[in-house]
């Protein structure tokens, strides 16, 4: 990689995250690394002591002087840390993108998760004593409701430099880092936002639900055997529904249906449920 690369992130003290660990990366590829800090931690291996918030208008004023002199190729955010910093760094973005005259890519979706018996850098006790299947569930429910929690950013790796493969390739972190990714990104998964009013599925306890408008798709995660009714007329009448194993990514059952449909998750574990218009399904 060469070229300049604006960093915008908080700054980690223990020095293996954040702002530190990037420009390690960038430096590590061949890039230069500018920065902008919006946030002071106080951080060591064994979690986050303390957080001092940089102004707004400052974390605008470090990346407006850095692009002004030294320009930058690509920019990349990490923690940003409030509201008013996030609009800050979205506005001056925005600028780049007017000044660069660059049309944003489809995004990617990038998941780093945590492990589950993480005896040695766990946290919190779904870290040390959950199972495979809590993974799933722990990170299914929370993307599809909006928010992806500590499913961006599995830290405990650099903590566990002895066993790290050991780790990646346990089957909760496969689960969500290869096939939830696997089946995410295959559709316009950054415009999902939670299914609230419950215009396609009726709600039920344990079904986690998710909406694209822009291409009428339904993302819903079963977190045990369960049935619920589907309304396809929100997808045109008539819609195209997939079934995924979440364990192995694996296609369990397809179907169509038109008008209200009572529909049943297949197997006796959990699964993920894709539902579009059936003209969207085979283009």
């Amino acid at each position: 990689m060469k070229g300049r690369v604006l960093v915008v992130a908080g700054s980690d003290s223990g020095g293996g995250a954040g702002i530190q660990a990037d420009i390690k990366t960038v430096t590590a590829l061949g890039g230069y690394a500018a920065t902008a800090i919006t946030a002071l931690t106080a951080q060591d291996t064994t979690g986050v002591h303390g957080v001092h918030d940089a102004p707004a208008a400052f974390v605008a004023e470090q990346m407006r002087v850095v692009l002004e002199d030294i320009g930058a190729d690509a920019a990349k955010t990490g923690m940003l840390h409030r509201a008013g910093i996030v609009e800050a760094v979205a506005d001056m973005l925005r600028r780049i993108d007017a000044d660069y005259a660059r049309q944003p890519a489809k995004p990617t979706f990038l998941c780093e998760t945590w492990y589950e018996h993480d005896k040695d850098g766990g946290v919190f006790r779904i870290h040390k004593t959950g199972t495979t299947a809590a993974f799933r569930a722990h990170y299914w429910a929370a993307r599809l409701h909006g928010g992806f929690g500590e499913g961006y950013g599995g830290w405990t790796n650099w903590l566990n430099l002895t066993h790290w493969r050991r780790d990646i390739e346990r089957p909760g972190a496969v689960a969500i880092a290869t096939h939830m990714r696997n089946i995410l990104n295959a559709l316009d998964w950054h415009n999902l936002a939670p299914d609230e009013d419950h215009a396609v599925l009726a709600p039920q306890p344990r079904i986690h639900a998710a909406r694209s408008e822009a291409s009428k798709t339904l993302v819903a995660y079963f977190e045990a055997p369960a049935e619920t009714t589907l309304d396809p007329s929100w997808f045109g009448g008539r819609a195209e529904l997939v079934w995924y194993d979440p364990a192995n990514g694996a296609v369990l059952h397809r179907q169509t249906v038109a008008g209200s449909t009572l529909v049943r998750s297949p197997g006796g574990a959990d699964a993920v449920l894709v539902v579009e218009a059936e003209a969207a399904a085979f283009d």
